[in-house]
């Protein structure tokens, strides 16, 4: 897998979180790193996903935007939300290639 970066619609994080920057999800041979900022960005905080603890994941579809939530083993489940429709298709098709 190439490591590759998305990141949700800043329109949508303004009219669902509330946040003026857009969560980034960062997707590398040894790991995912979703980093989600506070209000104006005066915080933010980095999850570290091993790809051996992820156990699955769920894709919700919307009108205008996707989430996708990753399970993990011995964490809490991690969720990117406010997707466009191709960033969350790439990121199922990479779940999903876990799976085989």
């Amino acid at each position: 897998m190439r490591p590759f970066k998305v990141s949700a619609s800043r329109l949508g994080s303004f009219l669902l979180r509330w946040s003026l920057f857009p969560q980034e999800a960062r997707f590398s041979p040894e790991k995912i790193v979703i980093r989600t900022y506070g209000f104006l960005a005066l915080t933010s905080s980095e999850e570290e996903i091993l790809w051996e603890k992820v156990a699955g994941f769920s894709h919700r579809n919307g009108v205008f935007w996707d989430q996708v939530s990753i399970e993990t083993r011995g964490q809490t489940q991690a969720v990117i939300s406010c997707l466009g429709k191709s960033a969350s298709r790439r990121i199922k098709d990479v779940l999903q290639g876990l799976e085989k």
